[in-house]
């Protein structure tokens, strides 16, 4: 489902070129759940804001594959609204809004005798009720007392929430709109115990394809199936959660521990010959 070939992302610092990455290259397959891990200022974000495409690689190409939506939820996400919660909520559900809108003037034209309207009204509705328009305001509903905003909490407007609450209510409306590729950064920093157990549940349950940058280890173990790791602007990566990533990043170092003390052991042999 995504593609990036050779990317690479430079910075100036101070007028000095930095690479935030440097000629990577992944594939990610659909329904695959993966952590991306790196330390602070690695590059998880850039990668993200590049697959995204609101970030332009100096160099390289990336690919999403054809059809496919994709949903970003960055690190403390704000939304300035003066809309309340449930408003905000249906904003995600756009098309349904609309194709509901449509269904009432239609049915009330089919009412008034007009044939035409009848059989498009007919349509239309079998395609609300396929896409799930008979459940999606009690969806909405639901996700949003998933993430801990309560009956009266979600006829609040939005502007009146704190900063971390607006940074769920981001989270709530990407989860509502189901995109086929998620994108994650730090998503259960403004969250609870509950809402994070809802989550993990949301997510393993989910057919969709997400990649998701945490520093919550429990989490990351409970939902994804490999770890895409970013250091010194390289990416690799591994199968298995990160549990399993951990382990295997270990076997790596001490293998490659061994290799460079057998290379010094040669340079001092062919030294002193």
């Amino acid at each position: 489902m995504i593609q990036l070939n050779d990317i690479s992302k430079i910075y100036k610092i101070n007028g000095e070129p930095f690479y935030a990455l440097n000629k990577v290259s992944l594939q990610i397959e659909k329904g695959e759940m993966v952590a991306v891990r790196g330390r602070s200022g690695a590059g998880k974000s850039t990668l993200f804001s590049i697959i995204m495409g609101s970030v332009s690689p100096d160099s390289g190409n990336v690919y999403i594959a054809k059809g496919y939506s994709v949903g970003y939820l960055a690190q403390n996400a704000i939304i300035d609204s003066d809309r309340t919660l449930f408003d905000e909520m249906l904003d995600a559900q756009s098309e349904m809004v609309a194709l509901e809108k449509k269904i009432a003037l239609l049915r009330e034209k089919a009412e008034s005798g007009d044939e035409d309207a009848s059989i498009e009204f007919s349509l239309a509705h079998e395609k609300f009720v396929a896409d799930g328009g008979l459940e999606y305001r009690g969806r909405c509903r639901g996700i949003l007392a998933s993430l801990g905003f309560n009956d009266q909490m979600q006829s609040m407007p939005v502007n009146s929430l704190s900063g971390g609450q607006k940074t769920r209510i981001a989270l709530a409306k990407i989860l509502v709109r189901e995109p086929d590729i998620i994108l994650l950064d730090e998503p259960t920093n403004h969250l609870d115990v509950e809402s994070i157990a809802w989550l993990e549940k949301f997510i393993l349950n989910s057919k969709k394809t997400f990649l998701i940058i945490s520093h919550d280890r429990y989490f990351l173990c409970s939902v994804t199936n490999s770890t895409l790791e970013i250091e010194h602007c390289k990416a690799k990566l591994y199968n298995g959660n990160y549990d399993k990533y951990l382990e295997t990043k270990k076997k790596d170092r001490e293998v490659l521990e061994h290799q460079y003390k057998n290379q010094q052991k040669e340079i001092a042999r062919i030294e002193a010959y």
